[in-house]
This record gives structure tokens, C-alpha cells and sequence, in this order.
């Protein structure tokens, strides 16, 4: 039984590992792919939002100086 698998994986010209390892690797590739375009949205949203609380903070100084005046 052993010997018929090993014939039969070794005529394919790869070891039984290799396909496993193939879609272990794909699955990878397509983790990393999602997750950086998931970690560049955050990004982008995390710089929209620091932008709107600093133009915020800005009015709000802006609107202290000029009330004390």
C-alpha cells in the first residue's frame, strides 16, 4: 500500500507535501493581499478623521484667542 502511494506521488514528478504546501502558500498570499488592503483603508480613515479633530482643534483655538481679546 505504501509502496503504490510512493510510486504514484513520485510518476507525478512531486511529493505528496507539495500540494498542501501549495495551498497553504496561496491561502497566505491571499491573507497578506486583503489584509493590506484592509490596513490601508484604516489608514486612509485614521488620517480623514486626525484631520477633521485638528481643524477642529484649530477653530477652537482660534475662537479662544478672540474670545479673550
Amino acid at each position: 500500500m505504501w509502496m503504490n502511494l510512493f510510486e504514484s506521488v513520485h510518476n507525478l514528478g512531486m511529493h505528496f507535501w507539495e500540494i498542501p504546501a501549495l495551498i497553504i502558500g496561496v491561502i497566505t498570499l491571499v491573507e497578506l493581499l486583503v489584509h493590506s488592503r484592509n490596513q490601508k483603508k484604516r489608514d486612509e480613515r485614521f488620517d480623514k478623521e486626525r484631520t477633521q479633530r485638528l481643524e477642529a482643534m484649530q477653530k477652537d483655538a482660534a475662537g479662544d484667542t478672540a474670545a479673550t481679546m
